[in-house]
C-alpha cells in the first residue's frame, strides 16, 4: 500500500521502466538471452501502461494491450520413418551401385594390364623351315 503520492510516483516511474525496458540500472528479462528450453506453451502480452494519480490521493493504473493476435506455432517431424528409409535405402544403393562398378573396372584393368604384360614377355615364335 502507497503511503501518498510522491512514493506512488516513485514506484509508477519505476514499474513503467521496468516494463518500457530503456533504463539499463533496472534488470528486465530479454527472452532471446534465456537459455530456459522453450515451453510447450507461453503467453507473452505487450502491453503500454498509463499511470495517473487522482485528487483523492489515490491511483489509477492503465494497462492497454498492444494487440489482440495470437500465433501458434507446432513443431512436427521433418522425416518420417517411411521417409528415412526410403532415402537410407537410396543411398544404400548409390554406393552399392557404385561399388560394384568399380570392383568391374578394377577388374578389367587387372586383367588388361596382365594381358599386356603376357604379350610384352611372350618368346617370339620361331618359324622351322620344311627339310628337303
Amino acid at each position: 500500500m502507497c503511503k501518498g503520492g510522491e512514493e506512488f510516483m516513485n514506484a509508477s516511474r519505476t514499474s513503467i521502466r521496468m516494463v518500457d525496458g530503456r533504463d539499463t540500472s533496472i534488470p528486465t528479462w530479454i527472452p532471446d538471452k534465456c537459455d530456459c528450453p522453450t515451453p510447450c506453451n507461453q503467453d507473452f502480452y505487450s502491453f503500454s501502461v498509463d499511470s495517473r494519480i487522482r485528487t483523492d490521493n489515490a491511483s489509477v493504473t492503465r494497462l492497454y494491450y498492444v494487440d489482440m493476435n495470437y500465433e501458434e506455432i507446432q513443431e512436427e517431424y521433418s522425416y518420417n520413418i517411411f521417409a528415412l528409409l526410403c532415402d537410407l535405402g537410396g543411398t544404400l544403393g548409390l554406393l552399392l551401385g557404385a561399388s560394384v562398378l568399380t570392383m568391374i573396372q578394377i577388374l578389367e584393368w587387372f586383367f588388361s594390364t596382365v594381358a599386356a604384360w603376357v604379350l610384352s614377355h611372350r618368346s617370339p615364335v620361331q618359324v622351322v623351315a620344311p627339310a628337303t
